[in-house]
Parts: C-alpha cells; structure tokens; sequence
C-alpha cells in the first residue's frame, strides 16, 4: 500500500528559515514541499496553483500579511 505524501507550501518573510525549514521537510518521506513564498501575494498565487494539505505560513509576511492569506484559504461554508 503507497501512501501519499502531504503537500506543503512554506510562507514566511525570512529566506533562511524557509531554506532550513524545507530541507528538514524534505526529509520526512511522507511530506512534499510543492512551493515556498516570501510574501502574501506569492503565497496566495502558490495555494491555488497547488491546494497543498498545509501551509506553513509566517503571520507578519510582507504586503498583505499572514492573516489576511489565512482568511482567504479558510474553507468557506457551503450555501446549500
């Protein structure tokens, strides 16, 4: 039985962190990183592209900041 890997993207401000942080993911075998963002927008443009299982997400990120990304991925209700 194969099991499938969790998708991460890794948002935050600080490029040593996301270099550090991706290669300590890296090697988990069962976690994949599909991408890493040093700013909202860039995170945002890479949770569409991807729908990754988590996001690491640096809540002070640059230009729109962590919270407002958090708001827009939050799994909105369906009106049924």
């Amino acid at each position: 039985m194969t099991t499938r890997a969790i998708s991460v993207v890794v948002a935050d401000g600080s490029a040593m962190f996301r270099e550090r942080f991706c290669a300590w993911l890296k090697e988990q075998s069962s976690v994949e990183v599909v991408g890493q963002a040093a700013s909202a927008p860039d995170a945002w443009a890479l949770f569409l592209r991807h729908r990754p299982s988590a996001v690491v997400l640096d809540l002070q990120l640059p230009d729109d900041g962590g919270l407002v990304l958090l708001r827009q991925t939050k799994p909105q209700p369906l009106n049924l």
